[in-house]
């Protein structure tokens, strides 16, 4: 959708708080992200999506927003555009309630700066009542209920149209996460499994 500037450490480049969707109505599914003009500073993480921060505090971030659709990638430093890296791509726990891409501990910076040769992206997704709420009103739904599953699915889907980009193998991606994200990992599966016709976005 546009120009990326991040930022290179001793360990890694980070590109942090890319957009991978637009803000769509409340409990509506995410849009496509927007093009935008110019340069993008990819480099601080950006608002995690709204929680409540009481029950897990250090997995908080400082900032949060309702507009929180972005993702944090992670690569060895100086990688190449045709390096065809593997990808993982980690969901964060938090009890579907509070967590965010951008808390300090799921910087991933130090893991991809061991050698390891991998693309580690990390993606915000909604939580609580934002992201689960379903409702009928007059025989009409009007909220679908686990838009916060369709928010990581969105994720997957940016990352097979641009991880390339970055040096990434979009054919390589391997999902994983802790407590609520590796519970989102295995519905993603269950979904794959139900639903051959659709494609795939991951291994």
């Amino acid at each position: 959708q546009g120009e990326l500037r991040g930022i290179r450490n001793s360990h890694a480049d980070e590109f942090l708080g890319i957009p991978y969707g637009d803000c769509p109505e409340r409990f509506a599914p995410v849009n496509d992200p927007q093009p935008w003009t110019g340069v993008l500073y990819a480099t601080t993480p950006a608002p995690g999506c709204y929680q409540n921060c009481t029950s897990f505090p250090s997995a908080c971030p400082a900032t949060v927003s309702e507009c929180c659709f972005t993702l944090n990638l992670y690569r060895p430093r100086q990688t190449m555009s045709n390096a065809s890296l593997p990808i993982m791509v980690h969901f964060n726990g938090g009890s579907f309630t509070s967590g965010a891409a951008g808390v300090e501990l799921l910087n991933a910076s130090h893991l991809v700066g061991l050698g390891t040769d991998i693309i580690i992206i990390t993606c915000n997704y909604r939580l609580q009542a934002f992201g689960f709420w379903f409702n009928i009103d007059d025989n009409t739904i009007t909220a679908p209920g686990n838009v916060a599953l369709l928010d990581q699915q969105k994720c997957l889907q940016w990352i097979q149209n641009n991880v390339a980009n970055f040096g990434g193998d979009p054919s390589n991606v391997t999902l994983w996460g802790q407590s609520a994200g590796a519970s989102s990992v295995g519905f993603h599966l269950q979904n794959q499994v139900l639903n051959q016709s659709q494609p795939r976005l991951f291994h």
